[in-house]
């Protein structure tokens, strides 16, 4: 069997080779499959992207990127929805409709609720003629990132010039040695000093290019009723599958060992499951071994459609083009190293992935926090488990002086959502862009409030209750087989 550490070490070599301002020559944008951006200057939008006049404003996206527009019922708002959107209330792909939502929409405050009800993978412009904003799907799984100087945001740093200067910053990527280890920079930090990330829940603000948070404005009410939640939170996912399976799409979904993958199959309709692929990725290592053999008694069992995916050594040229995409923003070298695997898969098919379902395990809990009235940015550092630096302490902190008053476990959960999601779960679609295009039918602000309303302890939690209760409901056979305990 091939060794996944020594293709890791080589994976780690090659970012040892390459710099933001080094890579940003070594492919065309157009490497760069459905990502965008927005500027003032047209100069900016790399050949061969499609060009949309947004006011002041220029949009580029690459073509395969979808782009839909929408206009509130008294048309005082437009809106300019970039990626897979998902409305599951009102059963639609891709062709949101602001006249969906129960209200007419007469602010941003009415804008952000409709917001809430969507899933999907994708950013959003939107204006009301006097002020712009771009928005965030949930999760945050397309990026934005922006550079204030030069009056650009876009999905991917490779896009924003470098105006003349180089702002590599070496002290962070020495920090974070993305070279020796995984990780992701947080609190809207990036491998260029005049970069920032928008963090999931917050908007950017392009009259002032001001990064400002909407969600959550206050403490979230707990549920003692798991069983109701369960019920809402299986519902909606009910919901997002079959809208997005009734485009008659042939999706791939992965099955491993893992609690995600089995609450999508459970919260998929028997009369859709012939219509999926699920996979299991065949990597050289102990965890994929566990999932590909829970993954094929699993399938068995149900009676779906079953494959695993032999791993392929990736090549030299894959990887750097994952690096490329993900704007060495990420360390995450498994992904890295399967680059060439995921190229064998249908690149015009979805893959309906299971990201997010950890924000229910209260992954950054400690015990005795419930005892706690506060965390500093220390605190929040060492939990994260990432170096500590000054730099890092005060975006820590200006991270923290934006939540509302919340409690010490609430803030540790959205700790997970923004950084953790936020800054890896983005990166991981963009980098697999020579496979399928990947939605998140888990990335829906409804489904976060209510996992964030389950009450429970800590063993509770981690027992993955709220997401088996789901699966209890839906399909409670496929609780037969155990969960592994990586998560």
């Amino acid at each position: 069997m091939i060794s996944f550490s020594s293709l890791w070490i080589k994976a780690y070599q090659l970012i040892m080779e390459y710099t933001p301002s080094t890579l940003a020559s070594t492919f065309s944008p157009n490497t760069l499959i459905r990502q965008y951006v927005i500027c003032q200057r047209l100069s900016l939008i790399p050949e061969g992207w499609i060009r949309e006049s947004l006011g002041e404003f220029w949009l580029g996206v690459h073509p395969d990127l979808p782009v839909n527009h929408g206009l509130s019922e008294n048309s005082r708002f437009r809106v300019c929805f970039l990626g897979d959107v998902i409305d599951p209330f009102a059963g639609k792909f891709n062709c949101p409709s602001l006249e969906d939502h129960p209200q007419v929409i007469q602010s941003f405050d009415d804008f952000e609720a409709y917001l809430h009800r969507l899933s999907g993978r994708f950013v959003c412009v939107v204006t009301n003629g006097e002020s712009t904003r771009i928005y965030l799907d949930a999760s945050g799984s397309l990026p934005l990132v922006f550079d204030v100087s030069q009056q650009i945001a876009s999905s991917s740093l490779m896009v924003i010039p470098y105006g003349g200067e180089v702002d590599d910053d070496s002290a962070l990527i020495e920090l974070f040695k993305f070279h020796q280890q995984n990780g992701i920079y947080p609190f809207g930090l990036t491998p260029r000093k005049k970069i920032k990330r928008v963090l999931p829940n917050h908007y950017l603000c392009l009259d002032s290019w001001c990064v400002i948070r909407h969600w959550p404005s206050c403490s979230f009410k707990k549920e003692p009723d798991r069983t109701d939640l369960a019920e809402k939170v299986g519902g909606l996912l009910e919901s997002t599958i079959s809208t997005i399976l009734k485009q008659g799409y042939k999706p791939y979904m992965s099955l491993t060992a893992g609690v995600d993958s089995r609450t999508l199959l459970a919260c998929t309709l028997p009369k859709y499951r012939q219509n999926i692929h699920y996979f299991t990725w065949e990597l050289p290592d102990a965890t994929a071994m566990q999932d590909v053999a829970t993954a094929s008694s699993v399938s068995r069992g149900c009676g779906v459609k079953y494959s695993s995916y032999p791993y392929k050594v990736a090549k030299r040229k894959d990887q750097l083009k994952w690096l490329y995409r993900t704007s060495l923003s990420i360390g995450e070298v498994r992904g890295q190293s399967i680059t060439t695997t995921v190229s064998q898969m249908d690149a015009k098919q979805p893959y309906i992935a299971g990201n997010v379902s950890l924000i229910t395990l209260g992954k950054y809990w400690r015990e005795g926090d419930d005892k706690l009235e506060t965390l500093a940015a220390k605190d929040v550092v060492q939990r994260l488990r990432i170096p500590e630096s000054a730099s890092i302490l005060q975006a820590a902190e200006e991270w923290l002086s934006s939540l509302p008053s919340l409690s010490v476990r609430e803030v540790t959960d959205l700790l997970y959502l923004e950084q953790r999601v936020g800054c890896w779960g983005s990166e991981i679609g963009s980098g697999h862009a020579d496979g399928p295009f990947h939605i998140y039918p888990l990335s829906n602000r409804k489904i976060f409030e209510w996992s964030l309303q389950a009450q429970g302890s800590q063993v509770e939690r981690s027992q993955k209750a709220l997401f088996t209760g789901v699966i209890r409901l839906k399909s409670p056979d496929l609780l037969r087989w155990a969960f592994n305990g990586r998560e």
